[in-house]
């Protein structure tokens, strides 16, 4: 039996790493839980690693890998965007799944609005907020894929 692939979304934060999935189909994105970021690249791609590893124990392989990466509205890389290159070169060396680079341009912003506009408090949002983005970021990239599938991601 062929396994099917998921792409795995993830929104790297200064607290948190949001994580979301994708369905065997590659349309419809959901949330996962968040890694709480050790403040460590090495010790982050590793817990990443474990946790793909954890989801694959469930059947829910892991084919690609979408990260956001963070741009100004001028288009000039965000502040954790270095971070984030090199968090990405960690996960590069030590795996073989594709990961590429998903403009995540104000997805915070826009997960923090739908929680606000739903009637989530503050304390809630904030521990959602990376999850959100996740799933923005996952959905984007697979709705950009699915009406042009020829098109690339963005270089990593």
């Amino acid at each position: 039996m062929q396994k099917r692939q998921r792409c795995l979304g993830i929104d790297y934060g200064q607290a948190r790493i949001g994580l979301a999935i994708s369905d065997e189909t590659k349309m419809i994105a959901r949330g996962l839980d968040n890694l709480i970021h050790p403040k460590n690249l090495e010790k982050a791609a590793n817990a990443l690693l474990d946790r793909i590893h954890d989801l694959e124990k469930e059947e829910l392989f892991i084919d690609e890998i979408v990260i956001g990466l963070p741009k100004h509205l001028d288009g000039r890389e965000g502040t954790l965007g270095p971070e984030i290159e090199k968090f990405v070169a960690l996960l590069k060396e030590k795996q073989t799944r594709p990961v590429h680079f998903w403009e995540e341009r104000l997805s915070s912003a826009q997960a923090e609005r739908l929680m606000r506009d739903s009637g989530v408090k503050r304390k809630k949002r904030a521990e959602n907020v990376d999850r959100l983005s996740a799933i923005i970021i996952l959905q984007s990239y697979l709705d950009q894929k699915g009406m042009m599938p020829n098109i690339p991601p963005m270089q990593s």
